[in-house]
């Protein structure tokens, strides 16, 4: 073989190597091209997921958060049903301690006015005691016993 036909078939065969790397290098790129796609296809489809995710989670704490807000607000109205409950009772234990205050005056008078009471019977007997040991004279001079000036005394007092 001569020199030009080894150089032809040499340029032929490196013809055809380039040939089949070319469809090679196209066949890899349509490949990566297609593997570039799909993965672009997912991260797409992964963010869009993340997003609903995001909104899911966002929707959540806010459904979370309102619970927690009616709670306090249930609690804070018991606190002041509460408060009401204590602010009329003591309304009541006023009045009522000042009820029973002026019922302890109003005792302490009737006691006195009992006593006093007891004081005027006392003296009254002593007087129906004493009047039938006066004696008709001192009954004619209109005489009346100790107990009945005492008594007197004791009323102007």
């Amino acid at each position: 073989m001569s020199v030009n036909e080894e150089d032809s078939d040499l340029i032929e065969k490196l013809e055809l190597e380039v040939e089949s790397l070319k469809n090679k290098l196209n066949k890899e790129r349509k490949d990566y091209s297609e593997k570039i796609t799909f993965l672009e296809s997912k991260v797409s489809r992964l963010i869009f997921e993340k997003k609903e995710l995001n909104e899911e989670i966002r929707l959540l704490e806010l459904k979370e958060f309102d619970l927690k807000i009616k709670k306090l607000e249930r609690i804070q109205q018991k606190l002041y049903k509460s408060e009401h409950k204590v602010d009329v009772v003591k309304k009541h234990l006023t009045k009522s301690h000042k009820d029973i205050e002026l019922l302890k005056e109003y005792n302490n008078d009737l006691r006195e006015d009992l006593d006093n009471r007891k004081n005027d019977i006392f003296l009254l007997e002593q007087i129906i005691k004493e009047y039938p040991y006066l004696g008709i004279f001192n009954y004619i001079r209109d005489k009346k016993p100790n107990s009945y000036y005492k008594y007197f005394k004791y009323l102007k007092d």
